[in-house]
């Protein structure tokens, strides 16, 4: 039987709190935008009665069950020492209603191994529930997106998973 080093709580608490704060010994950092929705600069496509928003800009979204969001997020940056990394804007784009508050103590966790840095993000509520993760090859050019969608009321057995690879 294989034993498990036992880590205290403080020292993984300090640990997290120094990557959010962007201290030296933080082997990464990610930087995540959110911004207010601008439905003007959107085109929204609704059901048949109008009642229920289906696609925004020609595409199925994440993070409602069906109202225009109000917030979306905008734009996510691994920062290592090596430089700075983006998720492509089609990693981001469908996400809405991203449970962030600025810094990475609401609806976001990571792991920054050298090897493969991730980042989970959690958005909406209900039926437009989410949980995005992002993982970044370890030298910056390539990040695989998992994204899952909560069950709907209808398909209570159904988890639908998407999975995404972008390369620079």
């Amino acid at each position: 039987m294989t034993r498990r080093k036992r880590v205290s709580l403080a020292a993984i608490i300090s640990l997290w709190l120094a990557a959010c704060a962007g201290s030296p010994a933080a082997p990464c950092q990610f930087d995540i935008v959110t911004a207010p929705f601008e439905p003007a600069g959107h085109e929204l496509t609704f059901d048949p009665d109008g009642d229920v928003l289906t696609e925004i800009d020609g595409a199925p979204y994440s993070g409602t069950d069906g109202h225009v969001p109000s917030h979306q997020l905008r734009s996510i940056h691994l920062l290592v020492a090596e430089g700075r990394f983006a998720v492509p804007s089609g990693g981001t784009s469908d996400l809405f209603e991203p449970h962030q508050g600025g810094t990475c103590t609401m609806g976001c966790s990571f792991i920054c191994d050298p090897s493969a840095p991730v980042l989970a993000i959690s958005g909406g509520d209900g039926a437009g529930a989410y949980q995005a993760v992002f993982v970044f090859s370890p030298d910056g050019l390539a990040v695989t997106r998992q994204l899952a969608q909560f069950p709907d009321p209808d398909e209570p057995t159904v988890l639908r998973l998407k999975t995404t690879t972008e390369t620079r």
